[in-house]
């Protein structure tokens, strides 16, 4: 994990009161009780399978320091 994403999880986490460690107990105590992973997942479709191939390559990436500059990089792309 990078460091820029474990100190967002972090952050996150915090302000629910958890720390990393309760939200990976808290993971796994869930998988247990609901015998799977806790959230739906499904088969990716063909655009994210692709986003994911190139995620993996380091291709078509783009670097935001924040949550709220993700959000602002959306907002742009609609426009």
């Amino acid at each position: 994990m990078s460091p820029d994403v474990k100190h967002e999880f972090e952050q996150v986490l915090a302000q629910v009161g958890l720390t990393g460690s309760d939200a990976i107990r808290i993971f796994i105590n869930r998988v247990i009780i609901e015998r799977g992973i806790p959230f739906e997942m499904r088969v990716p479709n063909t655009a994210t399978i692709q986003a994911i191939a190139d995620a993996r390559a380091n291709r078509n990436q783009k670097i935001v320091n924040s949550a709220s500059d993700l959000l602002l990089e959306l907002d742009e792309a609609d426009e």
